[in-house]
């Protein structure tokens, strides 16, 4: 859809096989926040206070692939990999820990996802990984 950042909702069966519903970004933000009705949150719990996370941290996801912003935007156009559009293989080592696994493009969900966003919203670990 031209969209630099996709969300959805995962659904992780016993033989690791996983189906992944798309979500809007507005569907997304509601879900996790308890809002809206979610089989990934039926508890309707805020996952954004829990964990302390502005929502917003998520428009910066696209920083870990681009070294700027790919398309024409007038603020926040530098990103945060080595290369043009992709992290370098030690940035790419680094994102590991969350959850991708073969590609920048890898769904990452559950815990691991919540603590890359909330590692995400310090600048030490920002410099940390523009110097892998």
């Amino acid at each position: 859809m031209g969209n630099l950042i996709r969300y959805g909702v995962i659904a992780v069966y016993p033989n690791k096989n996983t189906k992944i519903t798309y979500l809007t970004k507005t569907s997304f933000s509601l879900q996790v926040a308890g809002l809206e009705k979610s089989k990934a949150n039926p508890q309707k719990i805020n996952l954004w206070e829990k964990h302390q996370i502005h929502f917003s941290t998520t428009e910066q996801i696209w920083k870990l692939k681009h070294s700027e912003y790919p398309y024409d935007r007038r603020h926040d156009n530098k990103g945060w990999a080595q290369k043009r559009y992709a992290p370098s293989d030690s940035q790419f080592n680094f994102l590991k820990r969350y959850g991708y696994k073969e590609y920048i493009g890898d769904f990452i969900y559950g815990d691991k996802f919540f603590q890359l966003l909330i590692d995400m919203q310090s600048s030490d670990w920002q410099n940390q990984y523009m110097n892998q």
